[in-house]
């Protein structure tokens, strides 16, 4: 087998208001909302770390100026905004519905002035975020700094076995069916 094998969960419900991140535009950064959409997940299947700059499965649209920087794509798992102190109105949202898996990270904030939050569903399959400041964004911990335009190997979101598939289907969600 020639190179390296990269496997990635298939993500059931995808959309443009589900499994995406978003670098909401205004204020200090002009231009057009930069909108990441997210259909399969690259995943450390021995770890079931989610590497959240792989974007071999994603699309984005939109251009933003952050300083110097064009921004044109998101990591998964990640909402920003650099409109006022303390407003949070980047979005994100993950979903992990009808996959064996859900969500077993924590959220921060970072960047200046930051606010964001996460909202978890109870089984942890669906997380709503918002994130924003002056620039400031949410990720999963630990906080990543200027989380835009991603590069693979970012290995931030750690997910884990749904309640629903222990012990009976275990060997599906370890291994990656």
């Amino acid at each position: 087998m020639a190179g390296t094998p990269r496997e990635y969960i298939n993500l059931a419900t995808t959309g443009p208001t589900v499994n995406f991140s978003q670098y909401t535009a205004g204020g200090a950064s002009p231009g057009t909302n930069v909108h990441t959409a997210f259909t399969r997940l690259r995943i450390n299947p021995a770890t079931l770390n989610v590497d959240i700059g792989d974007l071999t499965f994603a699309s984005s649209t939109g251009s933003l100026r952050h300083g110097s920087a064009t921004v044109t794509s998101m990591p998964y798992g990640v909402a920003m905004s650099c409109v006022a102190p303390r407003s949070a109105n980047g979005v994100g949202n993950i979903n992990l519905e009808g996959t064996p898996f859900q969500v077993d990270s924590t959220f921060v904030t970072g960047g200046f002035q930051a606010a964001g939050s996460a909202t978890v569903s109870p089984d942890h399959q669906m997380v709503a975020l918002s994130g924003g400041g002056y620039c400031g964004w949410i990720t999963p911990a630990p906080a990543l700094y200027n989380p835009f335009n991603p590069s693979p190997g970012e290995y931030h979101l750690q997910l884990s076995c749904t309640q629903a598939f222990i012990p009976k289907t275990r060997q599906f969600c370890v291994h990656i069916g």
